[in-house]
């Protein structure tokens, strides 16, 4: 069905004027209600209370459905009788919920959006037709559709697109969720007009009568609202509204971005003590990517599913998988064999972001003087600032302080960096033990990569875990690498002993030098290959690695731990390019099924 001419211009003016609303940094709206109305919301009593992302984009939101008019509602009402007759009626979501999660089961519901606020870009570039298509043949029990614009560079067209996709599977087909902020009843009408068959109202942006008008709404216009809640004080206000179905738990404070997958195992035990009804419907949202963690959602009906699924090479096989209708496979994070993608000599907040965005898992930051890319200590703080509240940890590593060997190590490591949470690695080169010890306290690197010739007494005086280099001397013409891997494998087998080495790294020495790193000298994979086959050592390999280089490098180095790149992601020195760490990445990523860790070096 084609969008009308007249409400296509009045979208226009409308995403214009959204584009081009000021950014108030204060917020006027919890101080003009009583606390019963609006206790529940952050800053209500403070005059100096400055606004949350959250209540920033809420404001725009509803200033921008302000504006509309009566005109524009009728064009809406038009549109909905349009879309029952092209694509059916609004679905029993909380039926089509239960029935879903009858037995042991839990409904998933996929959710599909290009960026956010916390995360930025994530798969700006998806089509909403295949993606909701993949999602629905997996078995999805909802779609949830982001339809705000400018942060999650979603539309309602995105919405009605999605229902177009999913139509041909009759009464089988996903519902559709908009999800976006809601504050205001003919935004509920937009939902109807474009094919939802419910609503996310954030109680954490309502005041109580908003939320009762709005709950209203949906049910006036035969859709249901998903109700969505983070604390105790929004749980007890969802539990009084009458004409509740549905309550999502969200897992992340959505005003400081922080994740708590203890946050529903918590509001469902106050729910049950506030004695919720047994016809409510429970949802889990936010913060799960693999089977293990749906499993340990305990109580509810139905878990939301965003980033993995839009950063997935395959999200139907994920759905299928957090269904529990197919065995988990390298795709998902907890897999024993995921390979690590290793992003080095980043030296600038920006870029280490690009790499965290692009899926790293391990950001390395050099703090060797003679180095390109050389980082102080302060330099290195605010990237490792970054990327933490990027991964959503609140302090450094908390790694164990031994591991019995390297191969426990690199599960630690994958288990520690799944889901979007990448560790910094500090760089350093025979450097004085004091002014290491003092770049990782002022720094807060989560672990060090000896790039030199430290000793094991320098090692075991850091107080975090380290990396050793394997230095990989250049081959003959005709020779296989058995004489290199051997030496190297001597060496590894003395930091296999080592209970704070958490890994080795396999990088390649330029000719006439003795140390490794810096000169984006291509590795000879036929050590990595000789190294792990006869000595069974599973490194990091480096050396002259980008995208291209990691395809082909997969073979000779399928069973090692992941890669590590550097100098040939760059535009300039010390500057990544961002388009080469993203295709880096997934080159590492696409290994997966070599079980190979690739990590791309460089001093």
């Amino acid at each position: 069905m084609t969008i009308s001419a007249t409400l296509r211009a009045a979208m226009v003016v409308a995403a214009a004027c959204a584009f081009g609303a000021p950014r108030s940094p204060r917020a006027s709206a919890p101080l003009r209600s009583t606390e019963a109305e609006a206790g529940h919301l952050l800053g209500f009593g403070d005059a100096d209370h400055v606004m949350s992302t959250l209540q920033t984009i809420n404001a725009r939101c509803a200033a921008l459905a302000e504006t509309r008019d009566a005109a524009y509602e009728r064009v809406l009402c038009e549109r909905v009788a349009a879309v029952d007759a092209a694509v059916g009626a609004p679905m029993d979501v909380a039926k089509r919920l239960r029935a879903d999660a009858a037995g042991d089961s839990v409904a998933i519901a996929a959710e599909f959006k290009r960026a956010s606020p916390s995360k930025g870009p994530i798969n700006v570039d998806a089509a909403i037709a295949d993606v909701a298509s993949l999602y629905a043949s997996a078995g999805a029990s909802l779609i949830s559709v982001l339809t705000e614009p400018d942060w999650f560079q979603g539309s309602l067209d995105d919405l009605y697109a999605a229902r177009e996709a999913v139509r041909g599977l009759g009464a089988r087909r996903p519902a559709l969720l908009r999800k976006d902020f809601v504050s205001r009843p003919v935004q509920v009408l937009e939902a109807r007009a474009y094919g939802a068959d419910c609503v996310l109202l954030i109680v954490a942006c309502l005041e109580k009568s908003e939320l009762r008008a709005l709950i209203e709404a949906c049910s006036a216009q035969n859709i249901m609202a998903l109700v969505e809640v983070h604390t105790e004080a929004e749980m007890a206000l969802a539990l009084e509204c009458p004409g509740v179905e549905c309550i999502g738990i969200n897992n992340r404070n959505l005003h400081s971005f922080k994740l708590d997958m203890s946050t529903t195992e918590r509001l469902m035990s106050y729910a049950r003590s506030r004695g919720a009804s047994e016809d409510l419907v429970f949802a889990s949202l936010s913060g799960v990517s693999m089977r293990s963690e749906v499993v340990a959602l305990k109580d509810v009906e139905c878990v939301l599913v965003g980033e993995a699924l839009m950063r997935s090479s395959d999200p139907a096989r994920l759905v299928a998988e957090l269904k529990g209708a197919v065995e988990a496979s390298v795709s998902v994070a907890d897999e024993a064999t995921r390979p690590l993608a290793k992003v080095c000599g980043v030296t600038s907040v920006a870029d280490a972001l690009a790499a965290c965005r692009a899926g790293a898992d391990l950001i390395g930051v050099i703090n060797v003087a003679k180095s390109r890319r050389y980082v102080d200590a302060a330099t290195a703080k605010a990237i490792v600032d970054a990327v933490r509240e990027y991964g959503e940890r609140s302090g450094p590593w908390a790694a164990p302080a031994s591991e019995p060997s390297l191969e426990a190590w690199a599960a630690r490591l994958r288990r520690d960096t799944a889901r979007g949470r990448p560790l910094v690695v500090g760089v350093v080169q025979d450097q004085p033990l004091g002014d290491v010890l003092g770049f990782v306290e002022h720094a807060g690197v989560d672990c060090v990569q000896l790039h030199g010739t430290e000793d094991a007494a320098y090692a075991a005086a850091l107080p975090v875990p380290h990396l050793r280099v394997l230095h990989a001397p250049a081959l003959p013409p005709g020779a296989d690498g058995a004489a290199a891997a051997a030496s190297a494998a001597a060496l590894a087998g003395e930091m296999d002993r080592d209970p704070r080495c958490c890994a080795v790294v396999l990088d390649a020495v330029q000719a006439g030098a003795t140390l490794s790193g810096g000169a984006s000298v291509a590795f000879d994979w036929r050590v990595a290959a000789a190294l792990r086959r006869d000595h069974g050592v599973a490194a990091i390999v480096a050396g002259g690695l980008d995208g291209a280089a990691v395809a082909v490098a997969a073979g000779d180095c399928a069973g090692h731990v992941g890669y590590d790149a550097s100098s040939k992601l760059e535009r300039a020195p010390g500057a990544k390019d961002h388009g080469r760490v993203r295709d880096y990445v997934a080159a590492v990523k696409a290994t997966a099924n070599r079980a190979a860790w690739q990590d791309v070096g460089g001093m």
